[in-house]
């Protein structure tokens, strides 16, 4: 499948027609999905990519999927990989480290007084948006943060609404 995706797989366009002519799995055609996802996303890198940058690929698109690419484009003028994130990307790749999952979860929020519905997703969404915004953390500072943010963005029990969370966070990137 590496093969197969090396030669011929530039874009989830490719991947769609080669299940079509080939008539590829499921599984294969995700594999080739997420091969096409992770070979764009380092393909289009212009500056070194770090750990946090190789955590968030992994998060994204997998570890096998992530690798695969790095290795297609090993030689070409991008993407560059830090000493520290190459290492990391070589870990991922042998399951020597764990894949970064999104520490906050739906049952959690409610758990934590959220209101279900659709400002759960709203502040699932926005947790999401953050964690991988910031390379996918999982301590537990970062998911004692990323649950207040969802709390506010949902609606729930946090310091503030999820209106003054957005007119904070625009005061702070003026």
């Amino acid at each position: 499948m590496r093969r197969l995706a090396a030669l011929t797989v530039r874009s989830a366009a490719d991947a769609e027609r080669l299940r079509e002519t080939l008539r590829l799995s499921k599984a294969e055609h995700a594999r080739l999905l997420l091969y096409a996802g992770a070979e764009a996303a380092l393909h289009g890198a212009l500056a070194p990519l770090t750990e946090p940058d190789i955590r968030r690929l992994v998060a994204l698109h997998g570890p096998v999927a992530a690798a695969d690419a790095a290795l297609v484009l090993e030689g070409e003028p991008r993407p560059v990989l830090t000493r520290e994130a190459g290492g990391l990307l070589a870990r991922f790749a042998a399951g020597e480290e764990r894949v970064p999952v999104l520490p906050v979860t739906g049952a959690a929020l409610v758990a934590a007084g959220a209101p279900p519905g659709r400002g759960l997703g709203q502040g699932l969404a926005a947790a999401r948006h953050a964690w991988l915004t910031e390379g996918c953390p999982t301590d537990a500072a970062a998911r004692q943060r990323l649950t207040a943010l969802a709390l506010a963005a949902a609606g729930g029990p946090a310091r503030g609404t999820s209106d003054d969370t957005a007119r904070s966070q625009s005061s702070h990137d003026n």
